[in-house]
């Protein structure tokens, strides 16, 4: 089935799955996880080509970031999005 608004194949492809970053602990106490913004080539629909986005770690949506309750987690988030 198409929706006639824009002629592409509705409900045609999976649902993105983003993925899993796990902070690494530094010691007792701390965890840290870096998260890198940059450019992606993404193919938002199968019927239409790919397309450079902003991402984050190169995926879209952006990843999961998964972290146990109480858990204190600093994030350094680098940006290699050019100006």
């Amino acid at each position: 089935m198409t929706d006639p608004k824009t002629s592409l194949t509705r409900f045609k492809d999976a649902l993105r799955v983003p993925p899993i970053l796990h902070p690494h602990q530094t010691d007792e106490q701390r965890y840290r996880l870096r998260v890198h913004m940059r450019p992606a080539q993404v193919q938002l629909h199968s019927e239409l080509p790919p397309v450079e986005v902003w991402t984050y770690e190169g995926s879209l949506p952006g990843p999961i970031i998964e972290v146990s309750r109480g858990q204190r987690v600093q994030i350094e988030w680098i940006n290699a999005i050019p100006e």
